[in-house]
């Protein structure tokens, strides 16, 4: 991914074609061993049988040697082989166009869509699938990008016209029909290294980067000089050479102390994010851990809400609340920001529903109509999947009561699939909960309003984060 990365960063040679990185699909995109186990499982349902029961995608095969060497494992008769043998050559693989039988490789799809975003830069698909599987593959392939906000068109995809037609000549073909569709052919990747060599005949003119995709250890030969060989997808090594995502609001959880808005004062982050709770003298601070977890300590040297919006918002950066209280002590935040009127756009509040209710939001929305308010809304990420029509009621009905922005924990399952639905639909998403770099670059590339990390002052990811 380093070299890709640098390769993409190079500036151009005297053309300004947009440069067009090609992936085949499988074993490079797709894991064909998650197939291979769809396809046997297949079998077991035909007949009645539990050769392949429990079997994990990692050990599946329907190929050659390594199907015998499974079928030897699990003390499969060969009258039984010969039979599976029989049967996946009468089920084609045209008949397994089930998503169950597509898996997606751990991190390929986070940097297809980085390379989307890249200025320039677009992303073609070169298969040796038939060209009568062409719907097929579009519509499979376009199911698994959806949460990743991928899409794949037709006019960037190129197949092998027949089974007449030798794979590597069509991969060749390929390359050349998108030369003559205007493209820099900027990189190819691939998991096959005879595939890799027949096209690097064909480029030897050109400055194109070739790329092996061992995720299969589909090594049969060794790739010759020049080819770059890698093991898996990993998009946190593209950030050091290609632009980060500039898009997105960053915003600085855990502002508790003078100390933590120093920090984030000395850094371009956007929002500073704190928990406003009441303490027992009735003061509103900013404090992360409740009083019930972190009991009050006579001592203690909370910081007021007053100092930390006079700091940030007198900074001129946005400060994001979270009211760790109920709609009864909301003259208090009021109180405690109305000196911040001029400068509402950057107040930004955030509750859960059953703190405010609605009647709270609307007064916040009310009181300061050019703020930002946000609610969690994981608990509709099943009626989103389900009942999609009557998700987007749900969430229209808050808007309504003045919520603007509705917030997703990235730390919950399905939360990729929950957020890039409400983009699509046209919403302000922040994410929530964002633990790490990776995480970070992942909630970045769907593009949402804005995504809450927890950063560290000290840290060489936090520096270059925080410059995009």
């Amino acid at each position: 991914m380093r070299s890709l990365a640098r390769h993409l960063a190079a500036p151009q040679r005297g053309s300004s074609a947009p440069r067009l990185v090609l992936f085949d699909i499988d074993g490079t995109i797709l894991d064909m061993r998650a197939l291979a186990a769809h396809r046997l499982a297949a079998f077991d349902r035909a007949r009645g049988s539990a050769w392949f029961a429990g079997l994990s995608p990692e050990d599946a095969s329907t190929e050659g040697a390594p199907l015998a060497a499974l079928c030897a494992r699990r003390a499969v008769p060969a009258t039984v082989v010969e039979d599976l043998r029989t049967f996946l050559r009468s089920h084609a693989i045209e008949s397994d166009s089930a998503l169950a039988g597509h898996r997606p490789f751990r991190g390929v799809l986070d940097v297809i869509r980085w390379l989307t975003l890249q200025p320039g830069v677009e992303v073609g698909l070169n298969s040796s699938r038939l060209e009568s599987r062409r719907t097929e593959t579009l519509e499979a392939l376009n199911a698994l990008g959806r949460e990743y906000r991928v899409t794949f068109g037709t006019e960037r995809l190129s197949m092998r016209v027949d089974e007449r037609t030798d794979p590597y000549s069509a991969k060749v073909a390929g390359l050349r029909r998108f030369r003559d569709a205007g493209f820099e052919i900027a990189a190819v990747i691939d998991d096959d290294p005879l595939a890799i060599e027949a096209m690097r005949g064909a480029c030897r003119t050109e400055a194109v980067l070739f790329l092996l995709a061992s995720q299969l250890l589909n090594t049969r030969r060794r790739v010759g000089p020049g080819v770059v060989q890698g093991s898996h997808w990993d998009v946190t090594r593209l950030a050091p050479d290609l632009d980060l995502p500039r898009h997105v609001r960053l915003v600085w959880d855990g502002i508790d102390s003078d100390e933590a808005v120093d920090a984030f004062l000395g850094r371009p982050v956007h929002v500073a994010a704190c928990t406003v709770r009441v303490d027992p003298s009735g003061r509103l601070v900013a404090r992360r851990d409740s009083y019930d977890d972190t009991p009050w300590r006579p001592d203690e040297r909370a910081l007021p809400l007053e100092r930390v919006a006079d700091r940030v918002i007198g900074g001129k950066r946005g400060l994001r609340m979270r009211l760790a209280l109920g709609a009864d002590d909301l003259p208090r935040v009021f109180a405690a920001l109305d000196r911040h009127a001029q400068d509402a756009e950057a107040l930004w509040f955030s509750a859960p529903l059953e703190r405010l209710r609605e009647s709270g939001f609307r007064r916040l929305a009310e009181h300061f109509p050019r703020s930002t308010v946000d609610c969690p809304v994981d608990f509709v990420e099943p009626l989103v999947a389900a009942f999609p029509e009557a998700a987007l009621e749900a969430l229209d009905r808050l808007r309504a009561a003045g919520i603007n922005c509705f917030s997703v924990s990235w730390a919950k399952s399905r939360q990729r699939a929950l957020a890039s639905q409400m983009l699509d639909w046209g919403l302000a998403v922040n994410v929530d909960d964002v633990r790490n770099f990776e995480d970070y670059l992942q909630a970045a590339l769907l593009a949402p309003r804005s995504l809450t990390y927890a950063f560290s002052a000290s840290s060489s990811r936090t520096k270059a984060m925080s410059s995009s």
